[in-house]
């Protein structure tokens, strides 16, 4: 995807979140890049407080995009035109996602505008989640855990990291993650 289409979307999925003062934190491929693992993406992921699901909704439409799949806990928005990139939202309903919206560290985006970007143990969490829920994702998760792990080892909070292997039932990972930093 194109670096100014993405740049562009974005730019206009955060001014309206802003707006509309719902609170967010960016995660997903896009989100790694702001913390210095870049890979290739089609999409923008956000996290958003599930009581914001039908603004978040509103917003969407007034931007052209349609519903691809919509469940209890994700939206994944895809626009008619080609040249738009997909926005999935996950819904943060339990303490834990909550949090990950307030830590959210704040990056310079583009001039004047900032992004709450999760931090790289939430991103782990939730690439963790990811692998439960599809174990087919293991290979790409486990590899963006690797490469931020590999840039960030020292300054993460392993504690935090071992409680997402703990809460998710894969406590195995625990020592796999702490070995990308060998």
């Amino acid at each position: 995807m194109e670096g100014m289409q993405m740049k562009k979307v974005l730019t206009a999925v955060l001014l309206e979140l802003e707006k509309n003062n719902i609170p967010y934190a960016l995660v997903g491929a896009l989100a790694f890049a702001f913390w210095g693992h870049r890979r290739y993406t089609e999409d923008i992921d956000f996290l958003v407080r599930k009581d914001d699901v039908d603004r978040v909704k509103e917003i969407m439409q007034r931007f052209g995009y349609n519903i691809f799949i919509d469940t209890k806990n994700a939206t994944q928005y895809v626009h008619p035109l080609k040249e738009m990139l997909d926005v999935d939202f996950l819904y943060a309903a339990k303490e834990t996602s909550l949090k990950m919206i307030a830590e959210a560290r704040g990056f310079e985006f583009t001039e004047g505008m900032s992004v709450k970007v999760a931090i790289p143990e939430d991103l782990i969490g939730l690439k963790l989640q990811a692998i439960m829920l599809n174990p087919g994702r293991e290979p790409q998760d486990l590899a963006d855990i690797a490469a931020i792990v590999s840039l960030m080892g020292p300054q993460l909070d392993w504690q935090k990291i071992d409680n997402y292997c703990r809460i998710l039932g894969m406590e195995e990972y625990s020592e796999k993650i702490r070995k990308y930093t060998e």
